[in-house]
């Protein structure tokens, strides 16, 4: 049986250095980055008024 992982949701301050880190480091590459819309549920459920955003970025090995 192999074991494999799909994806994995982390956290981080600033995303710009963390693609950085997974492309000049672990030899990722950027599929794609993205912010919430106004309205969009993940957003939505983050905001507590205290300047912090939902930001996405998928890399690939």
């Amino acid at each position: 049986m192999e074991l494999t992982l799909q994806h994995a949701g982390i956290y981080c301050r600033d995303i710009d250095e963390s693609i950085a880190f997974y492309e000049d480091v672990l030899g990722c590459k950027l599929l794609f980055k993205s912010d919430a819309m106004e309205g969009d549920a993940a957003q939505d459920g983050m905001d507590e008024g205290d300047g912090h955003r939902v930001r996405a970025a998928r890399v690939r090995r």
